[in-house]
């Protein structure tokens, strides 16, 4: 018995700086009541605060904050002359490894298809970034271009142009997934690519770009 008086008094413990008017309306809602009858262990209590309008505890590592339907791409993709600088779209530097993994890749037409935007929640390497995405992590280089020619000269949009990096995962010329980075430098595009083993970080806010569903895709 005074046990379960202990008990009860950590309960009362939680509604110390509560007001009577909300207490009462909790009381008249039946919440408690279904708390105290529900199996506590199959209950996740972010969904439970995510449901109630809450911040979760534990947030996932990418939030998704929309999606972006990319057109059919009706010819042969090449990436050599399609990722070299120039004005349209004005892309200013491309790396060494971007040009060795990806410059003779040649892409299919594709179907017109829809695009998954998240953003980074917190830093992270691209283990993380993957093992949340899964299956529908990888994108196309044709998908990359034809987001930066909506935005050719850092207009705003999708991709961001405030110095962070928009991610995409691709398969290079030998079918490896590679991590690939496009960012707005002030006077044009940069393009990047590195190994998903790099120790290196992903800043939070950074936003990646992945399948919405595992039916659009390459």
């Amino acid at each position: 018995m005074d046990a379960t008086l202990k008990q009860a008094g950590k309960v009362l413990e939680l509604f110390e700086d509560t007001s009577r008017e909300q207490v009462q309306a909790l009381l008249a809602s039946g919440f408690l009541a279904d708390l105290r009858d529900a199996n506590i262990a199959k209950v996740s209590r972010d969904e439970f605060r995510r449901l109630l309008g809450l911040r979760q505890l534990n947030p996932p590592l990418l939030e998704t904050v929309g999606t972006v339907t990319v057109p059919a791409i009706t010819e042969l993709f090449i990436a050599e002359e399609k990722f070299s600088v120039g004005d349209t779209p004005k892309i200013v530097w491309v790396s060494g490894l971007f040009r060795g993994w990806f410059g003779s890749k040649t892409e299919k037409p594709m179907a017109k298809t829809e695009l998954r935007i998240a953003k980074l929640t917190k830093s992270s390497v691209d283990g993380p970034i993957l093992e949340e995405l899964g299956e529908c992590a990888e994108t196309t280089l044709s998908q990359i271009h034809a987001l930066l020619a909506q935005q050719p000269n850092g207009e705003q949009g999708l991709l961001l142009t405030n110095g962070l990096a928009n991610i995409f995962y691709c398969l290079d010329i030998e079918g490896t997934l590679r991590a690939v980075r496009v960012h707005w430098g002030g006077n044009g595009w940069y393009v990047d690519a590195d190994s998903v083993e790099d120790p290196g970080r992903w800043s939070a806010g950074s936003r990646v770009f992945s399948r919405n569903s595992l039916g659009s895709g390459s």
